[in-house]
């Protein structure tokens, strides 16, 4: 049996980045998921911020999921917090660097 998801309720994928390794596979796996209301809380340092946010966008993720966080490289750990923190659905999925990130919901 496949998990399901209400599709009312509201996810967000929290991300942490300091490179772009993967994102933009991470973001095509996405795009193929079936939950209908689901956004993204892109936490990254200014020299790759806008680089990463068009890596979500030219995969087809439209600007309106995605909300950015400008953080320091020196602590991922405290980038994840700071994107976590701007979270606001229901449900959220952290993942620290990309692509070898294990998720954990909370």
């Amino acid at each position: 049996m496949a998990h399901r998801v209400d599709p009312l309720t509201s996810v967000e994928l929290v991300l942490a980045v300091d490179d772009l390794s993967g994102l933009a596979q991470a973001a095509s796996s996405w795009l193929t998921q079936p939950h209908p209301n689901w956004k993204i809380v892109l936490a990254a340092p200014p020299g790759i911020l806008a680089d990463a946010t068009a890596a979500l966008t030219t995969t087809g993720i439209a600007e309106s999921r995605i909300t950015t966080i400008t953080t320091t490289a020196d602590n991922p750990a405290a980038a994840l917090a700071a994107a976590a923190d701007a979270a606001t659905a229901d449900t959220s999925c952290s993942c620290k660097g990309l692509p070898w990130a294990s998720p954990t919901t909370g």
